[in-house]
C-alpha cells in the first residue's frame, strides 16, 4: 500500500490498519508517525513517500506500536524520500528513529536519519533491529547515539531461524557514537549459536568520524560481511578505530585512513575471524599502541595491498601485528613506524607468508624495520629493502624455543636496510631455501640451502613507485645481480606451485639479462630487458661494458649496483621531491567519472572510491644513512609540516576550556635538529593552562603577549614526530571572532633552514549551541562565470594533499583525484564539466594531514 506523508507533525494514527493514514477521522493529516503505524497494521509490503522536510520526533515514552518513542516496524516497509539535503528525520537527541523487528523488512533511501538516541534496545541510533532485514541507499546518518552499540545502525539476532542482515549502498555514516559500547558507527552481531543467518554489506559508501568507547569507531561485524568501494576514515575507539570483523569478511577496493585507538587504529580481524583484503589501501592510522594498521588473530589474506604510513607509536607492528596465519600477495607494506616491527611484527602464534611482496622504507625504533618475528615467517620472492631499526634493520628473528618459530625465505632480496647494531639486513637465523640476495650477514646467521645465494653485494633496485600494477615496487636496474639469478628450476609460492606472475601482474619468468634464456628474477619485481646505456659492441654483436661503466661506489647510493652515475641514474636521481608536483587546479575531467550504481541484488562493478589510493601519488624509498647516499654531496633535507586541531572544533563558549593538539612532522628525507613554533593568540582573549608532549625533547619555551612559542627538538626523517596537547580556557566575554591564528614555524637541518605555516583553524568564539563540525568551502566566481564554478577552502595546511570528491543531486559520486593545497593552505578546485553543473550537487574537500573535512552543497546549475 503506497503512503504520501503531507504534515511534519508529530502525531499517531486514529485507527491502525483502517487504509486511511490521519491523525483524526476525516483530517487528511497523514504524519510520518501515522504512516509507519498504518503500514504496520496493514497486510503485505507498504511504501511510505516522504516529501522534502525535517521530520521531527517529540512524543516521548516506549513501546512496541510506533504511539510514542522511536518509530517500531513490525511489517515489511520501503521509505522514500527526495533526497540526503532535503529530506531529514531528526530524533532530537532524545530517541532512537526505527526500531525493525518481528522478521520484517525495512528499506530506506534517500534521506539524512540525524540526531537519534537509542535508549530502549542500546543499539542503532538511527535504525536498530533485532530479527529484521535492513536496506539503506543513498542515506546520510549522523550524530546519532546509541549507547551499546552501533551509533548509526545496530542490532543483534536473538533467535534461531530468525532473519536478520544490514545492506548499505552509496551512503555516508559521520560522527555517530556509542559511548558505552562499540561499533560507533554500525554494529551487528549474530551470536555463534545461531550459526550464519545473515550478512553485512556496504557498498560504494563513506564511514567517518565515528567513535565508540571501547571496541571499533567505524564497523563491528560479529556476521559475515562484504565491503566493496568503501572509505573507513577518521574513526576513533579504544581497539580497532576503523573496524572490527570476527566471521568470513571480503573487503575490495577500499580505503581504510587516518583512523585512531590505543591498539588496532585500522583494522582488527578477530580470533575466529577468516578475512580478505583485495585491492585496497591502509593508510596513515594512528595507535598509540600497537598495530597501527591491521592487527590479525584470526586468519587473514592480502592481496593488491598497500599498507602505508600506519603508526604503533608505543609498542609493535607499525603497519601490521599478526598473532594468526597470514599471507600477503602482491602487496607493499612502506613508511610504517612503531617501536618494533615496523612494517609487521609477527607473534609467537603467527604463521605469516609474504609472496611477491615489498617491505620497504618503514622505520622501527627498537627491533625490526620491516619484520620483526617470534613466530612462524616464510619469505617466497620478497623484497625487503631501504628499512631501518636499532636492531635487524630489514628482518629481525629471536626464536622463542616453542610453537615451532621459524624464518625462512627463497628468492628474496634483503638488502639496503639500515641498522645501528652492526647487522642491517638480518638479525637471528635465517633458514635458506636458495638464490637469495642478502647484501649484509654481519648478525645474521644462514642456514639450510644456500644455493645460489648472493651477499656482500648491492641489489641494484630503483626507487619505491610505481612502475605499473596496483601497488608500488622497487624496479631492478640494468646490472642489478637479482636479475635472471632465482632458481633455475622455477620460482614457487606458498603451495609450492610456479610464480608465473610477479607483484605487479606481469609475466614471470622473462629473459632480463638478454641471454636467451628466462630465469625467474629474485625479489617480487620481474624485470624485462634492460640494456646499459653505456656500451660499446664487437664485430660479433656481443656487448663489452666500456671503461667508463666502471668507477667508486662513492658517487651512488649502496643499495645500487657499482657503477657511476652516468652509466646508470642513481635512484635518488629519480626520487619525486615533496610536495608533489601536481597542479593547483584539477578539473572533474581529469578523471573518469564512475557513477554509483544503486542498491541491487546483481553484484555490481566496484567503482573508484572517493578518497584516492595511496598509488595515485608515487612514494619514496627511505635512503640508506650513509655518507654515499646523496651522489651530490648535499646533504638530505628536512621538510616539516605542523598541524592543529581543536575541541570545540569551530565554536567556544566564554569562560570555557579549549584542547588543542599540534602535530609537527618531518616528512622529509633528512632529520631537523630544532623546530620553533610560534602560535599568535591575544592574550585577553586565550590563557594557556598547561601543555603536554609526546617527547621529552619538545617544551614551552615562552608564553607572552604575542603569544605561545614551543620547542620540538629533534625531528627523525620520514616520519619522525612530537605532539604537543595544549589546554586553554577562554575569557568571559568572547567577540565573534577568531580566537587562533595559523601558527608559523621554523626548523633546523643539515641541508637548510626551511620555515612554514600550519592550517588555520575556524576557532572563534559564539553561541554553545553552534555545534558545526564541517568546514565549508567558498564558492568562487569562476572565470567563464556559472558555468565554471571554483571552490576554494583556505584551512588546510600548506602543500596538504587533499582528495576531492562530488555527489550530484541524482545521488551519483564522482571521484575528482587528489591534488595539493597551495602554500598558503588554500584548495582550489575547479568544476568544468557541464554533466557535473546539476542541481543540489555537494562538492567535498579532505584533507589527509588536518583530517579536515570541507563541503559545499549548492545548486550548480548553469
Amino acid at each position: 500500500m503506497p503512503l504520501t506523508v503531507t504534515s511534519t507533525l508529530d502525531a499517531p494514527d486514529a485507527v491502525p490498519g483502517n487504509g486511511t493514514c490521519e491523525t483524526a477521522p476525516g483530517n487528511a493529516i497523514c504524519t510520518l508517525r501515522a504512516a509507519v503505524q498504518e503500514a504496520n497494521a496493514f497486510p503485505g509490503a507498504d511504501t511510505i513517500n516522504l516529501p522534502a522536510a525535517v521530520y521531527a520526533l517529540t512524543r516521548t515514552g516506549s513501546d512496541n506500536t510506533a504511539v510514542v518513542g522511536d518509530l517500531d516496524v513490525t511489517s515489511d516497509l520501503v521509505l522514500v524520500g527526495e533526497n540526503r539535503a532535503t529530506t531529514i528525520i531528526d530524533g532530537g537527541n532524545q530517541f532512537g528513529l526505527f526500531d525493525a523487528q518481528n522478521g520484517a523488512t525495512l528499506s530506506v533511501a534517500h534521506m539524512t536519519l540525524q540526531h537519534g538516541r537509542s535508549i530502549e534496545s542500546g543499539y542503532g541510533g538511527a535504525i536498530s533491529f533485532s530479527n529484521a532485514i535492513v536496506f539503506v541507499n543513498d542515506v546520510t546518518a549522523t550524530d546519532n547515539v546509541a549507547l551499546l552499540g552501533g551509533g548509526a545502525f545496530g542490532g543483534q539476532a536473538s533467535y534461531t531461524g530468525g532473519v536478520f542482515g544490514l545492506t548499505i549502498d552509496n551512503s555516508l555514516i559521520h560522527n555517530n557514537q556509542t559511548p558505552n559500547g562499540s561499533g560507533g558507527g554500525i554494529y551487528v552481531d549474530i551470536p555463534d549459536f545461531l550459526g550464519n543467518i545473515g550478512q553485512l554489506t556496504i557498498r560504494n559508501t563513506v564511514i567517518s568520524g565515528n567513535q565508540a568507547f571501547s571496541f571499533a569507531g567505524g564497523i563491528r561485524a560479529l556476521m559475515s560481511a562484504q565491503i566493496s568501494g568503501t572509505t573507513i576514515v577518521d574513526n576513533y575507539a579504544s581497539l580497532a578505530g576503523g573496524a572490527f570483523f570476527g566471521r568470513a569478511t571480503a573487503i575490495t577496493n577500499t580505503t581504510i585512513a587516518s583512523n585512531r585507538a590505543l591498539q588496532a587504529s585500522g583494522l582488527f580481524n578477530e580470533a575466529g575471524g577468516m578475512l580478505t583484503l583485495t585491492d585496497s589501501v591502509v593508510r596513515d592510522n594512528d595507535a598509540t599502541q600497537s598495530g597501527g594498521g591491521v592487527f590479525n588473530k584470526g586468519s587473514m589474506h592480502l592481496n593488491r595491498v598497500t599498507v602505508s604510513g600506519n603508526r604503533g607509536t608505543e609498542s609493535s607492528g607499525g603497519g601490521i601485528i599478526n598473532d594468526g596465519p597470514l599471507l600477503i600477495e602482491n602487496s607493499t607494506i612502506n613508511g610504517n613506524r612503531s617501536a618494533d616491527g615496523a612494517g609487521i611484527a609477527n607473534a609467537t602464534q603467527g604463521r605469516l607468508t609474504i609472496s611477491n611482496s615489498t617491505f620497504s622504507g618503514n622505520i622501527s625504533s627498537g627491533t625490526g624495520g620491516g619484520i620483526s618475528n617470534v613466530g612462524q615467517a616464510r619469505l617466497y620472492n620478497a623484497t625487503i629493502v631501504a628499512n631501518q631499526a636499532s636492531s635487524g634493520g630489514g628482518i629481525y628473528y629471536q626464536s622463542m624455543g616453542s610453537f615451532g618459530d621459524l624464518l625462512e625465505a627463497r628468492n628474496s632480496i634483503i638488502a639496503g636496510n639500515v641498522s645501528a647494531n652492526s647487522n642491517p639486513d638480518c638479525q637471528g637465523i635465517l633458514t635458506s631455501f636458495g638464490h637469495n640476495l642478502i647484501e649484509s650477514a654481519q648478525g645474521c646467521t644462514i642456514v639450510g640451502d644456500t644455493t645460489g645465494n648472493i651477499s656482500g653485494q648491492p641489489a641494484g633496485v630503483g626507487s619505491l613507485q610505481n612502475n605499473g600494477g596496483a601497488t608500488l615496487t622497487h624496479a631492478l636496474l640494468a646490472g642489478s645481480p637479482a636479475l635472471d639469478s632465482g632458481n633455475p628450476a622455477g620460482c614457487v609460492g606458498d603451495s609450492g606451485a610456479p610464480l608465473v606472475t610477479d607483484q605487479r601482474g606481469e609475466t614471470r619468468p622473462i629473459d632480463g639479462d638478454g641471454n636467451g634464456t628466462s630465469v625467474c628474477d629474485r625479489g617480487a619485481y620481474e624485470s624485462v630487458l634492460i640494456v646499459a646505456p653505456s656500451v660499446t659492441v664487437t664485430a660479433t654483436g656481443s656487448p663489452t661494458a666500456s671503461a667508463t661503466a666502471t668507477a667508486s661506489a662513492t658517487a651512488t647510493p649502496t643499495w645500487l649496483p657499482t657503477t657511476t652515475a652516468t652509466s646508470i641514474p642513481s635512484a635518488t636521481a629519480t626520487l619525486i621531491p615533496y610536495p608533489y608536483p601536481t597542479p593547483p587546479l584539477v578539473t572533474a575531467t581529469s578523471v573518469p567519472a564512475s557513477p554509483v550504481p544503486s542498491a541491487t541484488a546483481t553484484p555490481i562493478p566496484d567503482p573508484t572510491p572517493p578518497l584516492a589510493t595511496a598509488t595515485s601519488v608515487p612514494a619514496s624509498p627511505t635512503p640508506r644513512t650513509s655518507a654515499t647516499q646523496t651522489p651530490t654531496g648535499r646533504q638530505p633535507a628536512a621538510l616539516v609540516s605542523v598541524v592543529l586541531r581543536s575541541n570545540p572544533s569551530h565554536r567556544v563558549a566564554g569562560e570555557s576550556e579549549i584542547l588543542l593538539t599540534m602535530e609537527l612532522v618531518n616528512r622529509g628525507l633528512g632529520s631537523a635538529s630544532n623546530t620553533t613554533v610560534k602560535l599568535p593568540f591575544d592574550p585577553a582573549l586565550v590563557t594557556v593552562m598547561d601543555a603536554r608532549f609526546s617527547q621529552p625533547s619538545a617544551w614551552v619555551s615562552a608564553v607572552d603577549t604575542s603569544g605561545l612559542t614551543i620547542e620540538s627538538g629533534l625531528l627523525t626523517p620520514m616520519g619522525g614526530i612530537v605532539t604537543a596537547t595544549i589546554r586553554l580556557r577562554s575569557a568571559a566575554n568572547l567577540p565573534a571572532e577568531l580566537l587562533l591564528q595559523r601558527a608559523t614555524y621554523r626548523w633546523e637541518d643539515a641541508a637548510q633552514v626551511g620555515a612554514g605555516r600550519s592550517n588555520q583553524l575556524i576557532l572563534a568564539g559564539g553561541p554553545t549551541n553552534d555545534q558545526r563540525s564541517l568546514y565549508d568551502v567558498e564558492r568562487l566566481v569562476g572565470p567563464d562565470g556559472a558555468d565554471a564554478p571554483l571552490f576554494r577552502s583556505a584551512v588546510f595546511a600548506p602543500n596538504e594533499p587533499v582528495s576531492a570528491w562530488i555527489t550530484t543531486g541524482a545521488a551519483q559520486t564522482f571521484a575528482l583525484g587528489e591534488f595539493a593545497a597551495d602554500s598558503d593552505g588554500a584548495a582550489v578546485l575547479a568544476l568544468q564539466d557541464d554533466a557535473l553543473l546539476t542541481e543540489d550537487a555537494t562538492v567535498v574537500l579532505y584533507g589527509q594531514w588536518t583530517r579536515f573535512t570541507a563541503r559545499y552543497s549548492v545548486d550548480l546549475t548553469p
